[in-house]
């Protein structure tokens, strides 16, 4: 493994906080927060997509994804949170009334 030195942090806490969120994505364990996990597939998925095709899924993610999922981690999400999840979505209206397209 890469040994990464960092400097500047103001107190231990916020040192031993980085180190940790560091590992972490480091790591892709199941155990991993779902917004670490988040911000790890975002970055390796930047470089592969066009701009405005990575800013349409960031939104996407950022807006109807993480708000819902983003305080558990990976292995604690179950299916019954991902139905839920997506009746609450199908709910959703614009300032038209229109839904989204159902889910297949």
């Amino acid at each position: 493994m890469k040994i990464l030195h960092k400097r500047g942090f103001e107190t231990k806490r916020e040192a031993l906080e980085y180190e940790r969120e560091y590992l972490l994505k480091k790591v892709k364990d199941v155990n991993m927060g779902f917004s670490q996990f988040v911000e790890s597939y975002l970055e390796d998925l930047k470089p592969r997509l066009k701009y405005n095709t990575y800013l349409t899924k960031e939104h996407i993610i950022r807006t109807k994804i993480l708000p819902c999922f983003e305080e558990k981690s990976l292995a604690d999400i179950c299916t019954s949170d991902i139905m839920q999840w997506q009746n609450e979505i199908l709910q959703m209206r614009d300032d038209d009334g229109k839904g989204y397209s159902p889910l297949i």
